[in-house]
């Protein structure tokens, strides 16, 4: 079974971001695998009255779906959110029913543990739609990546791809991603203490661009 596969991006960012990477890596593996698979971001078909129509119909046409996007507050964000909300909208989809529907998700923080709720949210939308649950990836520290290709970022993300390369052979088989491609992607990218150093002084960086003294403490005592 190769089939069809559609690869939806509800990152909200404008531009290029984590999730287009993962999502650009893993069409390339699932061609390898013989699946041809879109990416398509879902805040596009949220700009027009038809909009949704048309991402209900995309869905139809492809065996595997797959939504990357990044963690926003323990959840989905918008874009996400919205788009599921109106395919749900609409009703009892017969044609969506036995598809597969997977997710991989991307947050900042250093552990992948806090992506578990949004992972469930997803498992949820697919059994209330009567699609088949594929599983969900998740990462942490994704802001290492930020939006560069996976292959210039090198030795770091080697987990990452070896994930993506398992998820591709399982998808692209018709079969649930394995706990193998689980286990890889939510090891950690860098050391805990130093993806946490760099994430401070990211900060501190963006605070004196933008005029803000991020150490002030005007009230203390």
């Amino acid at each position: 079974m190769s089939g069809k596969g559609v690869i939806l991006i509800g990152s909200p960012k404008p531009g290029r971001s984590t999730s287009l990477s993962i999502g650009e890596y893993l069409k390339t593996k699932l061609k390898g695998h013989g699946m041809e698979a879109v990416i398509e971001n879902v805040g596009g078909f949220l700009k027009n009255e038809n909009g949704p129509d048309d991402l209900v119909k995309l869905i139809q046409d492809h065996d595997q779906i797959i939504l990357i996007f990044p963690l926003y507050v323990d959840s989905l964000p918008w874009p996400m959110t919205r788009a599921l909300e109106e395919i749900h909208a609409r009703g009892d989809l017969d044609n969506i029913k036995g598809k597969g529907l997977s997710s991989i998700i991307n947050c900042g923080f250093p552990e992948a543990s806090q992506i578990e709720t949004a992972t469930s949210i997803c498992e949820m939308f697919a059994r209330r739609m009567g699609m088949k649950w594929m599983g969900g990836l998740m990462l942490g520290g994704g802001g290492a990546i930020s939006g560069n290709a996976l292959e210039s970022r090198g030795f770091m993300v080697r987990n990452v791809k070896r994930s993506l390369d398992i998820a591709a052979g399982n998808l692209s088989r018709g079969e649930k991603i394995s706990d193998k491609a689980k286990r890889l992607m939510e090891k950690k990218l860098i050391p805990h203490k130093l993806y946490t150093a760099m994430g401070n002084m990211g900060w501190k960086r963006q605070g004196k661009k933008n005029g803000v003294d991020l150490d002030a403490a005007p009230y203390a005592k």
